[in-house]
């Protein structure tokens, strides 16, 4: 999948669990890795809530509703951290939501936006 150069060249995927994912690229520098994420967050929709645009958490929808209502409302929060790691650049991707809060619900509705997103890296 070309993503244009802010990405630079995947070059492996490592899954640490269900919930976090270690991308690494070649050819790409922390800011441009970062500014890549950004406008990717951006196009689905997300924008940054916490952090910085190098360690931040991106999310989408309402907080207190998704309290209110649980899994009936969509919110989605996740996480990415981006260090350079000796010529690469490390991309941490992590669901920052448990999607407890919406029950089963809400459980599946995080696990399988988190399987969505995370081709969209490489």
């Amino acid at each position: 999948m070309s993503h244009g150069t802010g990405f630079g060249k995947f070059t492996k995927e490592e899954k640490v669990n269900n919930s976090t994912i270690n991308f690494w690229y070649s050819e790409t520098d922390e800011k441009s890795l970062a500014d890549a994420v950004k406008t990717m967050f951006t196009s689905e929709g997300y924008k940054l809530e916490e952090g910085t645009d190098t360690k931040g958490t991106y999310g989408k929808g309402s907080a207190g509703m998704r309290m209110i209502l649980g899994g009936f409302v969509e919110r989605h929060k996740f996480t990415i951290t981006i260090t350079k790691e000796d010529t690469m650049q490390k991309l941490v991707f992590s669901a920052g939501m448990s999607g407890l809060s919406g029950g089963a619900l809400g459980k599946s509705q995080t696990d399988r936006e988190f399987s969505r997103l995370a081709p969209k890296f490489k």
